[in-house]
């Protein structure tokens, strides 16, 4: 028989194994009747044992082992449904929690942008220079004149697309108005990425005059198909963005959104950007007025080193009205993804990059839980395995049949993880990134794999253990012993196990601790406003510079009728809200060859311009002199009125009042006519700034707002009346906006309350698995100790005796536990303690906190175990044994 011939043939016995017996049968009988298979002994001429060695050949009883082990697990599991439940919610909820994350961390570090030509070959430009003294910091953007002297320094042969992150706005189609988010780019942009149109065309290179504004705008696909219906006439047509009216002259291929996380709906040309202001009369594209991504796709490593070089070399020179100039300012390159640059990550990405370890943290907790469970079930079993073993079932064997086991339970634990995954995800999805878009499910194939093939591991590996101890059972001593345990190695493992559990939950509550901590700390700051019962208004238009004239007017009327409505204490109006934007003004002291220097990041005091009662109407305190009036107009004396830190620094030891200043070189006195509290300008964590106000009606600002402060409960009415009365007096307004104090600072506490609300969540979710895994272990402890306890209470043991024993041995594997947490926790502390405010990781309230939460959880899922075991019946449990 040739080698191929032997393959065949064992092929065939493989795989039409039954066929083959058949054929071996047949020949036997026929060498049978010929008696030619006398001499060879009996054994060689039965039928049975020659099937048997045929079909141990084939896949046959593979398939039926793996038949049978399916079976077996099936009705194990089902004369266990607590078992199979608590095993199935633990891995679900573990693995589930961790598939929502990894569904939210593949789409912002492992999905290129969609649409984009070999996205792996892009790179993104990045800027390193000293922002203060000591402070070396990254920024993905340049200035537009840094990016126009690095374009013209690098080879012409490197294109370099550059756009302004997309912002939000909205687009108005004859009466329609739709929120729209919006990107400012050149024409390379789209060559750069490789993008092309679906209809119409993108941007030429007339369009990239940056002095010639070309109002012209492409649409991504599925803006086009949400705010026109898919309207194949589109192209040609007038729309309104934000004040320019421009026209539509393309729409990009049907899967590119950007190539940031925020899809962009509206692409316009960079020469029609209007948001920078500029310094004095020179134009944002040669000042410090607009912030622009650069990208390019290098050819070879080679080259994208000369472009850094050329870049950076010519960055260097660019001394930016308004920059802070550091001529020591040095290039990099990051991948395409902006969250995998070497950017300073936003607070947000901080935290949920946290959040990783937190959620690994709940799997492994779940993991311990699910492995203490298998634990118990083994020695719960451990008679029949004892039997199975003394019956020739080999260890391989065993492991195979808690394999199957283990598998199954995965399989059902895959269906609540992609449940849990589903809701949890979408839950994460609006709290970590509400902006962000997401172009699939939560659940797709890539977290739909990583979830099953994770529950599968996970159960695997928790079912080595188990298989080890079910391998090492003591046959003669699980035959011959009664329901006692016979040794201490599996109490000690589950032990282990809790302890484990236990310490993790403790970091966990320590983490949610701090957090809360720190928005307590923050949300406690005196920012020097009464935001109590305090309301801000404005208007919002199309074209809010066509309006400007009519505000000036109608912002002070409104005013004066908001004072009539009921409910209303006081009412003013102002250019800025506060801590929302300011001005800087220079400032002379007459008589003084320089200022007093001012703290670290401040150019100068802060300039409002505010109208008579503003500081009754947002509850700022008036510590000396006199409120604004209706005297101060225009023909008046120039006066102001300074906040108390102002008066300290420039008036020590001196009365401020009647004090001058003057506001430019040749600028007339001012005079000091008031001191008032400090107040913060633009955030909560900051000092209290040096501000300065002057009568709006003595300066060329334009009313922008009005602060409202309003008796309690009368919000919604007035709210009501200020838009009945701004509608009255301006034309043609898009929104008349309200705002809350909560509105104004919700941004900046939001990665406080975003760490305080993950990290509690995760909290007790890792708390209730250690709860189910105390109570197992006790419940167990106390099943296996039944005789111990019925003689304790012949004896005369009290019911109070022998709860207190179980509950002190549940408490006493906690407290090590907590202790060990508590370590853990002050060494993993420094990952947070940048998040943190006005509170370290070693907070001693906070720790004894968590370690105290621990052990009352420890004792509650103790309790009722401890409780039967002090209602056993002595005679009963004697008798049993």
């Amino acid at each position: 028989m040739s080698r191929l011939d032997g393959v065949l043939h064992r092929l065939r016995v493989l795989v039409r194994g039954e066929r083959y017996a058949d054929e071996v049968a047949r020949e036997l009988r026929f060498h049978r009747d010929l008696d030619e298979l006398a001499a060879m002994g009996d054994s060689l001429g039965n039928e049975t044992y020659y099937r048997e060695e045929v079909r141990r050949m084939t896949l046959t009883t593979w398939l039926d082992r793996i038949r049978q082990d399916v079976s077996y697990a099936f009705r194990g599991l089902r004369r266990s449904p607590g078992f199979t439940a608590a095993v199935v919610l633990t891995l679900g909820l573990g693995v589930g929690v961790n598939g929502a994350m990894f569904s939210l961390l593949s789409r912002l570090f492992m999905l290129p942008p969609s649409g984009v030509e070999r996205p792996n070959e892009l790179r993104r430009v990045y800027a390193t220079f000293d922002n203060e003294p000591g402070q070396r910091i990254t920024i993905a953007t340049l200035q537009y004149p840094q990016y126009a002297a690095m374009r013209d320094a690098v080879d012409s042969s490197i294109v370099l697309g550059i756009f302004i992150g997309a912002d939000s706005t909205a687009m108005r189609d004859g009466n329609a108005r739709v929120p729209t988010m919006v990107d400012y780019v050149n024409p390379d942009y789209f060559r750069v990425l490789g993008v092309r149109a679906s209809r119409g065309r993108l941007f030429t290179a007339d369009e990239n005059h940056i002095e010639s504004p070309t109002p012209v705008a492409v649409l991504s696909d599925a803006y086009w198909r949400k705010a026109f219906g898919a309207d194949l006439t589109v192209i040609g047509r007038k729309v309104r963005i934000d004040r320019q009216v421009v026209t539509i002259v393309g729409i990009a291929a049907p899967d590119f959104t950007g190539v940031d996380v925020n899809a962009t709906d509206l692409w316009l040309p960079a020469n029609t950007y209007a948001g920078g202001g500029g310094y004095n009369d020179m134009p944002w594209y040669r000042a410090f007025g607009a912030s622009f991504h650069v990208v390019f796709r290098p050819r070879t490593a080679a080259d994208e080193q000369r472009v850094l070089i050329a870049g950076t070399n010519a960055v260097r020179p660019v001394n930016v009205k308004g920059w802070v100039y550091d001529s020591t300012i040095t290039l990099t390159t990051g991948p395409i993804l902006s969250a995998l640059g070497p950017g300073k990550q936003s607070s947000d990405m901080i935290v949920a990059n946290r959040i990783v370890g937190v959620v690994v943290f709940v799997l492994i907790i779940a993991a311990a839980n699910i492995m203490n469970l298998l634990l118990l079930r083994t020695a719960q079993r451990r008679r029949e395995i004892a039997v199975r073993r003394a019956l020739g079932v080999s260890r391989g064997r065993l492991f195979e049949q808690i394999a199957t086991e283990a598998v199954i339970l995965a399989i059902g634990g895959s269906v609540v993880a992609l449940a849990f995954a589903f809701w949890t995800g979408t839950a994460l999805r609006r709290l970590i990134l509400p902006r962000v878009h997401w172009p699939g499910g939560v659940i797709d194939g890539r977290t739909t794999t990583f979830v099953v093939a994770t529950s599968i591991v996970v159960a695997l590996a928790t079912a080595v253990l188990p298989s080890l101890e079910a391998g090492r059972t003591d046959l003669t001593d699980s035959l011959t012993s009664g329901s006692r345990p016979t040794g201490r190695r599996t109490s000690g493992s589950r032990t282990t196990l809790l302890v484990v559990q236990t310490a993790l939950c403790v970091v966990l509550l320590v983490g949610a601790g701090l957090f809360l901590r720190s928005v307590q700390n923050v949300t406690s700051i005196d920012l020097g406003f009464d935001f109590e019962d305090r309301l801000f208004f404005s208007a919002a238009f199309d074209d809010a510079s066509a309006h400007a004239t009519e505000l000036g007017s109608a912002i002070p009327e409104a005013v004066q009728r908001l004072r009539q409505v009921d409910g209303v204490i006081a009412a003013a109006y102002m250019d800025y809200a506060p801590i929302v934007g300011y001005s800087v003004r220079p400032v002379i002291l007459p008589g003084h060859d320089k200022l007093p220097q001012l703290a670290d990041g401040e150019r100068g005091p802060t300039v409002g311009s505010v109208s008579p009662s503003y500081f009754a109407a947002v509850g700022v305190p008036l510590l000396m002199g006199r409120d604004f009036t209706t005297a101060d107009s225009r023909e008046a004396a120039s006066v102001a009125i300074v906040s108390q830190r102002l008066a300290k620094l420039y008036w020590p030891n001196e009365n401020p009042l009647g004090k001058c200043v003057q506001l430019g070189r040749d600028a007339p006195c001012t005079r000091i006519v008031g001191v008032v509290g400090d107040t913060h300008r633009m955030s909560i964590i900051e000092k209290p700034a040096t501000q300065m106000y002057l009568p709006i009606a003595q300066t060329t600002s334009a009313p922008r707002q009005i602060a409202v402060h309003v008796r309690p409960g009368r919000e919604v009415a007035v709210t009501r009346a200020a838009d009945e009365i701004l509608r009255s007096l301006v034309t043609d307004p898009v929104l008349i906006q309200a705002r809350r104090f909560a509105d104004v600072t919700r941004r900046e506490l939001r990665p406080w309350r975003l760490g305080a609300t993950l990290f509690t969540a995760l909290g007790i979710l890792a708390l209730a698995v250690a709860a189910v895994g105390i109570y197992s272990v006790v419940a167990y402890g106390v099943s296996q100790r039944t005789h111990e306890m019925g003689v304790r209470i012949a004896l005369g043991a009290r019911r109070a005796d022998i709860v207190d024993l179980v509950l002190s041995e549940a408490v006493r594997v906690a407290a090590f536990g907590a202790a060990l947490g508590i370590v853990v926790s002050l060494a993993m502390g420094r990952l947070i303690a940048s998040l943190l405010f006005g509170i370290t990781p070693a907070n001693p309230v906070v720790l004894a906190a968590a370690g105290l939460i621990l052990g009352v959880v420890a004792a509650i899922a103790a309790l009722i175990p401890a409780w039967r075991a002090s209602s056993v019946n002595p005679v009963n449990a004697l008798r049993a044994e």
